[in-house]
């Protein structure tokens, strides 16, 4: 049974997981809020049982119930997110106030069934063990909504980590078993490790960018770190270790940026939205514009551009603004809006998807003006998720404009005019005859393939034709992974106050909880110890798949193999305890999991410049997931040991079926590996499968 419940818990949590933060433009804050609604409900959950026993009691086949009715539930909210998503399909702007109360309503009955379905279980061997996993739940709920502070502030890894290892080191400094020198000695290295933090983390950005190169700019700007660095006869821009613009200090093509004045020839007046390059600059530099006004979001990105405009012979005017906001403030004509999405983070994605904003563009556009939008994709590896968002935006361009065109090039380009185009393909054939044409990454013997009428055909039936992979049943976690950023940067203020508010409601609600809690583990005094192994075990896994996910582009293509490997870890490291009954290592273990988390973040795997191999850092990756799970798997299980040597009879068994029960969870998020796709329709198969097991499972049991 135990083994039946963890599958059943990681596929829940897998999926529920998939499914809010893809729909709902979400990224690795939401991801937090998402693991402490599910924390707070299993916590919750697992207390029911010990305030209404003589109630409970009378329920037969318990667990299977409510394994049952979690998956029946799960089944019906799946259509209801699903509703919910088409509401706020194309808003730019969520808010924050409903976003998370749609959070809370989706996950909590189901997480509340999952804690309760677990503790009725431990009922069968000592009922005052029921109360460690709503301890442990408890503070992972906890962890999770302070974990959400540090991703709101934009707080750096290492000082978060070395926050985290002054909190531990106060922990180690109660402890009258450890020598007074020694506490003394931790005490003070972790203030002096807290103290220096803010310069452990610049001295590391600057050993990230160090080599041999002149280091022209260093700087966190609000989206990410930005260096600027002068090699040889390069001049190389870097946004969190991606190639930001790798321009000539003399001159070099922006590929594809004069595909736009190949349809139109007398384009003067001319907006970029983006990141404006300084070879994007020299390329329009040679029609000889009359005006190029960019907007762009970021400071330290507009002042680079500013200084690279400095020498150019037109007028440019850069505006630091949102681009619907900008949009709407311009009273002037454009011939061309080119939109640059070459570095997306640098800008909310959210308005590429915007009616309104193609509405606003298409005013300002003039009578036979141009709007350019250039979209990264792999022409050998376009998924179903990237191929949605490139429907999205024709489709949305083509209910403005009355002629789009695309090209699917280097980047696939996207034009929209109130006015007819010249044949485009002839004209890029023609254009790369001339060797005027400069296609990134390509080799020149197969640059005609890329404009052959065959693949342009195939390329317009998938995207002209709407049927068969509609937006409602096709979901791109890629369309909504920076939008959060947006709003959560612009309204700040109504965050913190969500999250606080949010924050003294629970702490107010568990008090009462806690003090019962306290009173059955009174003989060791373990229930702050295990609150502080729920609070760093959650905040390590956060911070663990916010790297991975910054890393990939999107955790949810791996998040099961990950899972996997967590849940692996805690069921390996708590055998091992009860199997050698280690009982003495707490404390050195507490160290390790924070050190493995400080490790983590010092190794910062967004913007490594030393390992570029995206098969070895995913293996790192795979491997500190283990590695974490498998040292917080012997912390807690310990205590269990140690509890059993101070009067709680059945506190090893209890650690066993916490470590079947996690054995279980790796199993099932293995199985949840093939089902997070594009397409969710393996999503309704697992849920109903799980629900006849439940069925079996209960009449198995009569």
């Amino acid at each position: 049974m135990i083994w039946f419940y963890g599958i059943i818990t990681i596929i829940i949590q897998t999926l529920l997981l998939r499914e809010l933060v893809s729909l709902f433009r979400s990224n690795e804050l939401t991801v937090s809020i998402m693991f402490f609604c599910w924390f707070i409900g299993t916590a919750f959950g697992s207390s029911l049982f010990r305030h209404f026993p003589e109630i409970i009691n009378r329920i037969r086949c318990r667990t299977a119930f409510m394994l049952f009715f979690a998956n029946t539930l799960f089944l019906l909210e799946i259509i209801l997110i699903r509703f919910v998503f088409s509401q706020f399909q194309y808003e730019s702007e969520p808010n924050i106030f409903l976003l998370s109360g749609l959070f809370l309503i989706f996950t909590f009955p189901l997480s509340f069934l999952i804690g309760s379905a677990f503790t009725s279980l431990l009922l069968e061997y000592n009922k005052n063990l029921s109360c460690l996993y709503f301890v442990e739940g408890a503070a992972a709920f906890i962890g999770g909504l302070i974990f959400t502070f540090v991703i709101a502030g934009h707080f750096d890894a290492v000082i978060t980590v070395s926050a985290l290892i002054f909190v531990s080191a106060l922990f180690l400094i109660r402890r009258r078993d450890i020598k007074l020198s020694v506490r003394i000695l931790i005490f003070l290295l972790s203030v002096l490790i807290f103290i220096l933090s803010p310069y452990l983390s610049e001295y590391s950005r600057i050993l990230e960018w160090h080599n041999n190169d002149k280091l022209l700019l260093s700087k966190e700007s609000k989206y990410g770190y930005i260096a600027e660095i002068e090699n040889r006869e390069l001049k190389t821009i870097y946004f969190n270790g991606a190639v930001l613009s790798n321009s000539s200090l003399e001159s070099q093509y922006e590929e594809d940026a004069n595909l736009p004045f190949l349809i139109r020839a007398n384009l003067k007046n001319i907006c970029v939205i983006g990141f404006a390059s300084k070879s994007l600059l020299d390329e329009f530099k040679k029609y000889k514009p009359d005006n190029v006004t960019v907007i762009i979001q970021d400071e330290v990105l507009a002042n680079l551009i500013r200084k690279d405009a400095a020498g150019a012979d037109f007028p440019l005017k850069v505006i630091q603004s949102d681009p619907v906001n900008a949009l709407t403030g311009l009273d002037k004509k454009f011939d061309l809006i080119y939109i640059n999405t070459s570095l997306p983070k640098t800008i909310a994605q959210g308005f590429y998807y915007s009616d309104f904003f193609y509405r606003r563009a298409s005013e300002i556009l003039t009578s036979d003006g141009i709007l350019a939008l250039s979209v990264p994709y792999e022409e050998n590896n376009l998924s179903s998720y990237s191929l949605i968002n490139l429907k999205t935006i024709y489709h949305t361009l083509r209910s403005i404009f009355p002629y789009v065109e695309f090209a699917p090039v280097s980047s696939f380009h996207f034009f929209a005019s109130n006015k007819v185009f010249p044949p485009l393909q002839e004209k890029m054939l023609q254009s790369i005859s001339n060797h005027k044409l400069l296609l990134n990454y390509i080799n020149p013997a197969y640059i005609k393939y890329y404009l052959e009428s065959e693949r342009i055909s195939r390329y317009s039936n998938l995207i002209q034709n709407p049927s068969g992979t509609s937006v409602n049943s096709l979901f791109s976690f890629e369309l909504y992974n920076n939008n959060l950023k947006k709003w959560l940067l612009n309204n700040i203020s109504n965050t913190w106050i969500v999250l606080l508010v949010a924050l003294i409601i629970c702490i107010i609600a568990l008090k009462r909880y806690f003090k019962s809690i306290n009173i059955h583990l009174s003989v060791t005094g373990r229930s702050s110890a295990l609150f502080v192994i729920g609070f760093t075990s959650i905040v390590g896994e956060i911070l663990f798949l916010n790297y991975y996910q910054t890393l990939t582009g999107g955790l949810y293509s791996l998040y099961g193999l990950l899972t996997a490997l967590f849940m692996l870890g805690l069921s390996v490291g708590g055998y091992l305890v009860c199997k050698f009954k280690i009982r003495y290592f707490s404390v050195p273990f507490l160290l390790l999991l924070v050190w493995l988390i400080g490790i983590e973040s010092l190794f910062d795997l967004t913007s490594s410049g030393l390992l570029t191999e995206t098969v070895l850092i995913s293996s790192i990756c795979f491997f500190w997931n283990f590695t974490g799970g498998f040292v917080l798997g012997l912390l807690f299980n310990t205590f269990a040991v140690r509890m059993e040597e101070s009067g709680f009879p059945g506190a090893i068994t209890t650690s066993e079926i916490y470590s079947a029960d996690l054995a279980g969870s790796a199993f099932g998020a293995l199985l949840t590996g093939p089902l997070i796709l594009p397409s969710l329709g393996h999503t309704i198969t697992i849920v109903i499968m799980c629900m006849l097991l439940g069925i079996v499972m209960i009449y198995a049991k009569k």
